[in-house]
């Protein structure tokens, strides 16, 4: 098709070849994606990396304390030393070891001289003062300058046969993990004995080797597995979070404003951790059977997962923290620090045009 110039003349057509043949239609060069659709392809990879790096956080923190801290014996003994200074910790042991000591005490004996009619009154009176003296040995016991260290020794001893179970990948068959009550009882046994009304009472408690079971041999197995698990999730977590936030922030077209979001997502999500701890913790307490038991309990849970607890909301100060500062370095955040510092009395500053 030729086309009529300004001045008349034929120009040649649109798809003449240079020679001035008829050539082939020149093909169309593949339409490019446009910058705008490049721009919110990145976008979304990065609001989804981002997401999931927010999400990964509060648990790759919880996976690396548990790692750190319930795995290594001298921090977990740290951790509950505390406890035997406890006023709750003390009462549930003494009330424990009163009621193992009592139940080898045998009044039958003492109670041959009494009339039959007697003896139920007779019983309930001594066996009233008699708890009431051996209480006050085993309180005396565990109130001594040598009870932290027994305490102390009873859960090292505890806690390294546990991780020496749960990291056997021998084969053999599991053995349960108990925690020995033998030195606690042992002293008592000395009080009561120095004391003179106790002498006679001594000689009817034998040795007694007291094993608390911790975990039965049934679910070693089970918990060896968990073990494993958290050991792996304690490396991978940590590695899985911080590429989720770099290749994020990489990708993202706008890195200020993503790493403002992630950091105030990855706050909240923490603290919701921080919620779901303590509904734990009350279900837990709720569920036990005795409610006197409840208060030494708590301690315990309290003393276990307070450097937990003291990460996650650091956790949630760094994050919000961050948020603000990026916030108050943009150009939004300068120019409202500007107008908020402004003097009384200094006019308005208005950008330039």
């Amino acid at each position: 098709m030729s086309v009529p110039t300004r001045f008349g003349a034929a120009a040649p057509p649109l798809d003449a070849a240079p020679g001035g043949g008829q050539g082939r239609r020149r093909p169309r060069r593949p339409r490019l994606p446009g910058p705008a659709a490049v721009r919110r392809a990145r976008a979304l990879c990065g609001g989804f990396l981002l997401l999931a790096a927010t999400l990964l956080l509060p648990f790759a923190v919880t996976t690396v304390w548990a790692r750190t801290e319930l795995t290594h014996t001298d921090r977990y003994v740290t951790a509950v030393s505390p406890l035997a200074h406890d006023r709750d910790v003390r009462d549930e042991i003494v009330t424990g070891t009163t009621d193992g000591l009592m139940a080898h005490v045998h009044l039958d004996g003492l109670l041959r001289v009494v009339p039959p009619a007697q003896r139920p009154a007779v019983r309930a009176r001594f066996t009233a003062g008699i708890r009431e003296f051996v209480d006050r040995q085993v309180r005396a016991a565990v109130t001594s300058n040598r009870f932290p260290a027994i305490w102390r020794q009873g859960h090292r001893s505890a806690h390294a046969s546990l991780i020496r179970s749960l990291s056997d990948t021998s084969g053999r068959p599991a053995a349960p993990v108990t925690f020995d009550l033998g030195p606690v009882l042992r002293q008592v046994r000395t009080q009561i004995a120095h004391d003179g009304l106790g002498a006679g009472l001594t000689r009817q408690i034998p040795e007694i080797n007291a094993v608390v079971t911790v975990l039965p041999a049934r679910d070693v197995a089970r918990a060896r597995t968990a073990y494993q698990e958290l050991c792996t999730a304690g490396s991978t977590l940590p590695l899985a979070t911080a590429g989720c936030l770099l290749l994020g922030l990489l990708v993202s077209p706008r890195r200020n404003r993503a790493l403002s979001l992630t950091a105030l997502g990855g706050a909240s999500a923490t603290a919701l951790l921080v919620a779901a701890l303590a509904y734990v913790r009350v279900r837990l307490l709720a569920a036990l059977p005795d409610p006197a038991a409840r208060p030494a309990a708590a301690a315990f849970w309290d003393a276990l997962t307070g450097s937990l607890r003291t990460t996650l909301w650091l956790t949630v100060v760094l994050g919000v923290g961050t948020a603000l500062a990026l916030r108050l370095t943009s150009r939004d955040g300068g120019r409202f620090l500007r107008q908020w510092w402004r003097l009384p009395g200094e006019p308005p500053r208005h950008p330039r045009r």
